[in-house]
């Protein structure tokens, strides 16, 4: 089949014609969330690890944000792809406005869009925003993968600031605070300090292997 002028997807992913068809591809908003979850895949769901594969990210990840992701969808949809592809998106404003663009397009039978699940713990959550400082649900608004991290290493409280609205969802765009010292909070201590939380993340993949199994 001829590939539609502008689709990248095999010049991306060419081993997306070789791989075994049983594996999911997960494609994520960003590189950071992508070294999430692949290395916290054996941690807590080590039995179908390798069901499961990334994008190589030894090169600039292809995608920053959820316009880049839509923008891959399209493509995807153009050639028909045959493999399975799990897109995940934020639990937040913009991932939920990019979670209803790309179910209206024509996807191919093998591909699948999710959110990051909800959280308990969001439902009464720090912000910081237009109205200052308040305790808000922020799952649909705020929730990203670092939400899904150990979140009580450091002395001050967790918080997400209020950013930009969205017109087309209603609502303000959240992110956590100072998010960067929580991933590397992970990536120094996941599977080498036994105080490390992982039950967030263990609910995620489990979130995860059912979106992909239903």
């Amino acid at each position: 089949m001829a590939q539609p002028k502008g689709c990248a997807a095999f010049i991306l992913f060419p081993h997306l014609k070789t791989v075994s068809p049983d594996r999911f591809l997960i494609v994520t908003e960003g590189s950071s969330d992508s070294a999430i979850l692949s290395k916290s895949l054996p941690l807590v769901a080590s039995d179908v690890a390798d069901f499961f594969y990334f994008i190589d990210m030894t090169n600039n990840y292809p995608f920053t944000g959820t316009g880049s992701v839509f923008r891959f969808c399209q493509g995807l949809a153009r050639i028909r792809v045959q493999n399975n592809i799990l897109i995940l998106l934020d639990n937040d404003t913009a991932g939920h406005d990019a979670y209803k663009r790309i179910l209206n397009l024509d996807l191919p039978p093998k591909m699948r869009v999710a959110t990051l699940p909800d959280i308990e713990e969001a439902r009464h959550f720090r912000t910081l925003g237009p109205t200052g400082k308040t305790i808000e649900d922020i799952n649909g608004k705020a929730v990203s993968i670092e939400l899904f991290l150990d979140l009580t290493p450091k002395l001050k409280k967790p918080t997400v600031r209020w950013t930009s609205f969205n017109d087309s969802v209603g609502h303000y765009q959240g992110e956590l605070i100072e998010k960067e010292t929580y991933v590397t909070a992970f990536h120094n201590r996941r599977g080498h300090s036994k105080g490390y939380d992982l039950s967030k993340l263990r609910n995620l993949w489990s979130h995860i292997i059912k979106t992909c199994t239903i």
